[in-house]
């Protein structure tokens, strides 16, 4: 298991602090965030209609295309890897009830990582192989957006748990050196989800109050952190636990 440095966990308490002194921002969240329980219980109710059968994709694809883009317009899914990838895949790619059934799988919310890792490559390949007999292209259904899709529905279900891979939260992990891109999506959707989950444990924040804070960075804030508000001598990123009872 990967642990976070302290002298991370000490910038990001620095950039709390400043967050929370920013009243208009506070403000703003703290109504979208009450918005958004309403939002994600009307989701829920969608993607449970979906799961039993009682719709198929299109149907799905139909409501949260057309939701995503105005009254749900609170998880930012409208974009090309949310309500627009999901459009693309219902579109191009000509098996529905194929598809279907693949939702169906990868949609639920894993029990753990385990899970979720095999979910989501097992979804990730079906893709690629639809792509390798030809019946569509990597151009029209770019499966690289899978991780976003799958990890906002797994979030709507189990808020605290996964994460949403939110590309200014990224940005934010990337410019601190906590994160680093990589050629597998699934293996960076991973990854970034230890450093959410471990850093907004430490500062003692909810899932939501985290992103905002992470938005909040990637918006105001620029460059690395300075060197002097840092403990001496401690690296920006990840370390290796040496504690031989740590899982």
């Amino acid at each position: 298991m990967q642990e976070i440095d302290e002298a991370v966990i000490d910038w990001w308490r620095i950039l709390l602090e400043d967050q929370s002194a920013d009243t208009e921002w506070m403000e703003r969240h703290d109504v979208r965030d009450r918005h958004r329980v309403q939002v994600r219980r009307e989701i829920l109710e969608l993607l449970d209609r979906f799961l039993s059968g009682s719709i198929v994709s299109k149907e799905l694809r139909a409501t949260f295309d057309k939701k995503a883009r105005n009254e749900w317009n609170v998880f930012g899914f409208r974009g090309l890897s949310g309500a627009m990838f999901l459009s693309k895949l219902v579109k191009h790619i000509p098996d529905e009830q194929a598809l279907a059934a693949n939702l169906r799988r990868v949609l639920p919310a894993p029990t753990d990582e385990r899970e979720g890792r095999e979910r989501m490559t097992s979804f990730m390949q079906y893709l690629l192989d639809l792509i390798k007999s030809g019946v569509t292209t990597k151009q029209l259904i770019q499966p690289a957006r899978v991780p976003f899709l799958v990890s906002a529905w797994w979030h709507l279900q189990e808020t605290e748990r996964w994460p949403i891979f939110y590309e200014t939260v990224r940005r934010s992990f990337a410019r601190d050196g906590v994160t680093k891109s990589c050629k597998d999506p699934i293996e960076e959707y991973f990854d970034f989800r230890t450093c959410f989950m471990t850093l907004s444990e430490a500062l003692g924040l909810t899932s939501w109050a985290f992103e905002h804070l992470c938005a909040w960075y990637a918006k105001r804030r620029s460059g690395k952190p300075p060197a002097s508000r840092l403990a001496a001598g401690k690296p920006v990123g990840w370390r290796r636990s040496t504690n031989p009872a740590t899982p």
